[in-house]
């Protein structure tokens, strides 16, 4: 050897931090360009195989990685070299992912920094919502990289220490020194929402100045109609070429039959008891960047309320363009009312006002349930929920409560017609993994006539004997749960008349169609609904479909779907004289895009729904990214 190597390798023997960071960041680049290289390389094949390979993909987001960590320590040390600053490489490669997770948050806070200003809390915890996934996946892969680096780099003995109390240590104190960095991250994040979200203001506010919505030009409205509903509680009148009708529980579109415009706005009861939870999910329905641009405390028909006046996107509007929403507090639940389409040279804003001027609640219309109860011994049953609240003979309804089981765990539960004659509904018996729910706690029952065969057998005698058939006709009936002879509180539920209704096809994925499970499109088959007549049958039968509701017997015989996603939806359709159907939908990442199978067989079920409607003759998308895989 000669006196100039010798010097050379005395010296990074005495002074192993010589090489410095310098070194630890030339390592560091090269396991970075093999760990993207690796992800490029997974991004690929979930693209090709996703849907049908995620669980082997999941797999390989971890291991992939990995290897290529050991890849690049590799390459970088074809030979071993002694004195090289182990901790620093593998406190650099752990950091990196954190950083990226500070980049990504500070990006967060500005694109929404109006949002927060204007929301405070609630756009808080929707903002920390959107970055948790992202935060726990940081944190993940910092800790991983950084300890998978740390005992790589000392299998290859270029440590001059590698004593197991001097590396335990060295190791401990890399993962807790990224735990301290991922901890500090969070708390930087913290201060900054704190700040920009003026959180300390905004939960003061209070009742005052309160406007009630002006009731003006009530003559301007004596000869609109007027749209009752018993079952929700509420009225509102409308001008003659406007229209309301029912599309699901809770939910009522407005509509314009003059111009051609489906539907401009809607109705809604959102199942909330908390008014701010009600406009953070509202908002949470709609793109990044969405904010409220101004907000007031209201009253309507003598209910607290608040108007919010919605940005859709972050987009720089004037106040009139704004949507406006209200939502309105009564007996405990939010009901929301707005506009969320305004075609250009029409003013619908004016004729909504008037309307609303009209909106009355229904006093005593609908009975209110108890929103929680308490299992208990020999306990009275309560009804809690009743879902749907509508619907025609033959649905499913669940019955939630507690102390619903009776003798042997039987469910029963019992229809009462306006008439007073009572149709008695079996559940059956409760058993391990009924419905997903605790004992005596969840009631299924389908809605259909008492002795149609005009006999009736004994549960549990076996003896059977006549009885008098009770039909289910359209109307509002009572519904109450019998345990131990103990009867429960009452709930509604409204039967609908199957006249002005038709009979529509959803299609659906079987998988016993598809024995070999290669996702092919004649897989894709039909089951049968019955739907209201509307001036939009198109659009009300793609909004069923993505609702996903398949019966359980459906489910037995083999259909599946992926709908519904609570971030898809059908934003519009628009129908062309030479049978072009264009549907907008939001692209949802993850959900309308990668592996192939999946969303070729989401595409399937869409447009073979679609096109069972003779005039559609070809289906396109306003958003052309959407279900490519």
């Amino acid at each position: 050897m000669q006196k100039n190597d010798f010097e050379h390798t005395q010296r990074e023997t005495s002074e192993p931090t010589s090489l410095g960071w310098k070194s630890a960041w030339k390592v560091t680049k090269e396991v970075y360009i093999w760990i993207i290289g690796v992800n490029l390389l997974l991004l690929l094949f979930s693209v090709v195989f996703g849907g049908v390979l995620d669980p082997l993909l999941a797999l390989l987001s971890i291991v992939l990685p990995i290897a290529g960590i050991v890849v690049g320590i590799k390459k970088s040390f074809p030979q071993a070299q002694r004195g090289f600053p182990i901790f620093r490489t593998a406190f650099l490669i752990g950091v990196i992912p954190l950083a990226a997770l500070f980049l990504f948050g500070l990006w967060a806070i500005l694109i929404n920094l109006d949002h927060l200003r204007t929301n405070g809390l609630a756009a808080v915890v929707l903002l920390v919502g959107q970055i948790s996934e992202f935060a726990s996946i940081g944190l993940f892969s910092s800790l991983v990289f950084g300890t998978v680096s740390y005992f790589v780099l000392l299998k290859k003995r270029i440590s001059t220490d590698t004593s197991f109390k001097s590396t335990s240590l060295k190791f401990l104190g890399l993962f807790f020194l990224l735990l301290f960095i991922y901890i500090f991250i969070g708390a930087v994040f913290a201060s900054l929402l704190f700040i920009t979200s003026a959180a300390w203001s905004k939960d003061s506010k209070s009742q005052e100045n309160i406007s009630e919505v002006e009731i003006s030009k009530q003559d301007e409205t004596a000869d609109w109609q007027t749209y009752r509903n018993e079952e929700f509680g509420f009225e509102i009148k409308y001008p003659d070429q406007w229209g309301i009708r029912e599309t699901g529980d809770g939910s009522f579109e407005i509509y314009i039959q003059q111009t051609g415009v489906s539907d401009i706005g809607s109705i809604v009861f959102t199942g909330d008891s908390n008014i701010d939870t009600a406009i953070q999910n509202h908002l949470a329905r709609y793109v990044v960047g969405t904010l409220i641009q101004r907000e007031e405390n209201i009253s309507l028909d003598g209910k607290y309320g608040k108007l919010v006046y919605q940005n859709t996107g972050g987009r720089d509007l004037q106040e009139d363009d704004l949507s406006k929403w209200y939502f309105v507090v009564n007996n405990g639940q939010i009901l929301k009312l707005g506009l969320y389409f305004r075609p250009k040279g029409y003013d619908y804003d004016e004729l909504f006002d008037l309307m609303l001027s009209t909106f009355r609640f229904i006093e005593n219309a609908r009975v209110t349930l108890p929103t929680t109860c308490k299992d208990e011994l020999d306990g009275v049953p309560v009804i809690t929920s009743i879902s749907p609240a509508s619907g025609l003979v033959g649905t499913e309804v669940e019955i939630r409560g507690c102390n619903l089981g009776g003798f042997e765990g039987d469910l029963d539960a019992v229809f009462v017609r306006s008439d007073g004659e009572e149709i008695p509904l079996y559940g059956g018996t409760w058993y391990p993994g009924y419905g997903g729910a605790e004992p005596g706690k969840l009631i299924k029952i389908i809605v259909r006539p008492y002795c149609e065969s005009g006999s009736v057998t004994g549960r549990y005698s076996g003896i059977t004997s006549p009885c008098e058939t009770v039909n289910v006709t359209p109307g509002t009936y009572k519904v109450y749960t019998e345990a131990w002879g103990k009867k429960s509180n009452e709930a509604l539920f409204i039967i609908k008349s199957s006249e002005n209704m038709q009979t529509i096809k959803l299609y659906y994925y079987n998988e016993e169609h598809d024995p070999n499970f290669d996702c092919i499109a004649e897989a894709v088959i039909s089951v049968e609904r019955e739907i209201p007549i509307t001036n939009t049958p198109i659009q009300d039968t793609v909004k069923l479909l993505i609702e996903g509701k398949l019966t359980v017997e459906e489910k037995a015989a083999g259909f599946s779907t992926e709908f519904p996603h609570p971030d898809f939806e059908l934003l519009g359709a628009n129908l062309t004289d030479d049978g072009i159907l264009t549907l907008d939908f939001p692209e949802v990442f993850g959900f309308t895009s990668g592996g192939s199978c999946r969303v070729g067989i989401l595409n399937a079920e869409i447009e073979k729904t679609v096109k069972q409607f003779s005039q559609v003759k070809e289906v396109k998308y306003t958003n052309i990214g959407i279900f490519q895989p």
